[in-house]
Order: C-alpha cells, then structure tokens, then sequence
C-alpha cells in the first residue's frame, strides 16, 4: 500500500518515474520522518540539546542506516518511524495538563498502533512497554498524587481500548491484542525454529536462521 500510493504521489510531479525507482525513496522519506520525531521527542522531555544528540543517533545508528539506505524497500523503516512518532505523542499526552487533549491523543496513539500492526506483526513490543509505562504512572499517581489517580486510571483504558479496537478492524481480528500483545512475548522464543509443531522436530538446514 504504501509504494504504491507513494508511486502515485511521486509521478503527479514525475510521471516518467518507474515504480521500482519511486519505491527506492521509500526508506529515506521515513527514516527522514523517524529523526524528525525523535527530536520532537526528546526535546519534549529533555531540551534542545538532548534533542539534536538523540537525533543524530538515529540517523548514524549502524543496524538502521544499512536498512533504510535508498533501494532498501522493506518493512525496516517502520521500525524507526512507528516507534518514534508513538513515543512523540505518548510524551505529550502525558505531559500536558489538559484531560480532552491527553485523552485525544491517547486515542490517536491507539489508530497509529492499528497501522502499525497492518505494517508489522512485531508492533506488540512497543504496545507492551507503553502500558507497562502507564501502569507504572498509576501506580505513582496513587502513592505521590492521589488528584491525578483517575486521569492516570481512564488514561491507561483509554489506550487499551483505543488500540484494542483499532488493531482489530485493520487486522481483523478482535482478539488480536490478546493473542499478539500479550501472547507475543511468549512465541518469540521459537521465531526461529524451522518447524511450530507440538512434535519440536527440526528441519535442516534451518532457513529461519541462515536468513535470521
């Protein structure tokens, strides 16, 4: 979906361009996006400085730069760009004091994550750390700052829901969150077996793991 609307974008200004060269400016516009975020990010809980070092990181990180050079049409961006635009908008909605824009945003966190996981079947991690981040808030919220335990408790329903449904209509799976996000951590210790059968009989050679 997105190379292809990304052609249609790309030759309303081009139109000679051929689709395997437009595809090639797939990983350079969001690891792009990705950077921008990431200062967007920091600089929202840190300042200026902290900001452009984060940045700078992102963009020079060894295991990201040699999958999202240009040609480099595959799903790794999204693991730059999803990752730090929904760590942006979770920092502003837990830092703002306003309760219609932190539950607004929160929701809008919970359609990113929808998109997220039609791109990728490993977004549940990213789901996982956040509302372990917010149950964490709660927590603290009611030992340090009981006027803030409600906020803290309906914030964290509203993202679970909001991600719940969401992921659900896009993958088409109600259940998704449940047998993903919470079940995912406990399949990942077999992603590289060559054969999920109740048996555990290998194959070789592995071709999980020589492509691994």
């Amino acid at each position: 979906y997105i190379l292809a609307y990304l052609h249609k974008i790309i030759t309303f200004f081009k139109p000679t361009l051929p689709i395997m060269e437009t595809a090639s400016y797939f990983p350079i516009i969001f690891v792009t996006l990705a950077v921008a975020f990431t200062f967007l990010f920091v600089h929202r809980i840190n300042n200026k400085t902290g900001a452009i070092i984060s940045a700078t990181f992102i963009a020079i990180a060894s295991s990201a730069v040699g999958r999202t050079q240009w040609g480099h049409a595959d799903t790794d961006a999204y693991n730059l760009f999803f990752p730090m635009i929904l760590c942006w908008i979770f920092a502003e909605a837990l830092e703002t004091e306003k309760t219609i824009k932190k539950y607004t945003l929160i929701t809008l966190i919970g359609f990113i994550f929808g998109i997220y996981a039609f791109a990728w079947t490993g977004w549940w991690y990213l789901f996982d750390f956040i509302l372990a981040g917010l149950i964490i808030n709660t927590i603290y919220a009611f030992i340090f700052n009981r006027t803030k335990i409600v906020t803290s408790i309906v914030t964290t329903v509203i993202y679970f829901l909001s991600t719940a449904i969401f992921t659900g209509i896009l993958k088409k799976d109600i259940f998704i969150i449940i047998n993903t996000a919470f079940m995912g951590p406990f399949g990942f210790t077999i992603i590289k077996d060559a054969v999920h059968t109740e048996t555990h009989e290998q194959l070789f050679p592995n071709v999980y793991t020589t492509v691994a």
